[in-house]
């Protein structure tokens, strides 16, 4: 016969001791300014294609398509390596809460200075638990307010955001695995069973 759990004999330990918070990761990337760069040499290489279909390259030196393809791997190489991933962790809603109300009482005191993006800031300064460059090693992380700030004046409003959306992904979705990704697979694996 199963053992019957009943509030006098449930041992919560014994069932939760490694609950934790579900969390998500998003990548940012430091260098998004060569992209401009990428773009150009595109449209380059494309050019020098169509001139070297049309005969007009010597065979006795390096095609100005092949120089400008080594150019274009180096700066995406620049660009990939700049990656870093951050781990964000959900917040509850009773943290939530308290981060609004020192939002609002901030923003009694001062409205100039305690705007809606300082409150996403003070969210996202509270859910960052962790960072990650490209190759690296997860280290655990604690950025506050300011530091989330100063990143968003160095990366802009698009790849904020994309951290933002990882904050509300760990925040408000059920959490899940998905498999599709691996070849052969197409069925996710949910926490219902």
């Amino acid at each position: 016969m199963p053992e019957t759990l009943s509030p006098e004999t449930f041992d919560f330990d014994e069932w939760f001791a490694d609950a934790n918070l579900p969390e998500e990761s998003a990548d940012i990337y430091t260098r998004a300014d060569v992209i401009s760069e990428l773009r150009d040499l595109e449209r380059r290489i494309e050019l020098a294609d169509a001139v070297e279909d049309a005969g007009e390259n010597t065979v006795s030196e390096k095609s100005a398509s092949a120089q400008l393809r080594d150019q274009y791997e180096k700066l995406a190489e620049t660009f990939t390596s700049s990656k870093i991933t951050v781990y964000l962790r959900a917040l509850t809603g009773t943290k939530r809460q308290e981060i609004l109300e020192v939002h609002n009482a901030a923003q009694k005191k001062d409205k100039n200075k305690e705007t809606d993006a300082e409150f996403m800031f003070r969210l996202l300064s509270e859910s960052i638990v962790g960072l990650k460059r490209a190759g690296g090693e997860r280290k655990p992380m604690k950025l506050g307010q300011a530091d989330v700030r100063r990143l968003y004046l160095q990366v802009g409003d698009a790849q904020i955001q994309v951290l933002r959306n990882a904050y509300l992904n760990a925040s408000n979705a059920v959490p899940e695995v998905s498999a599709d990704f691996l070849p052969g697979a197409s069925s996710k694996a949910t926490t219902d069973e």
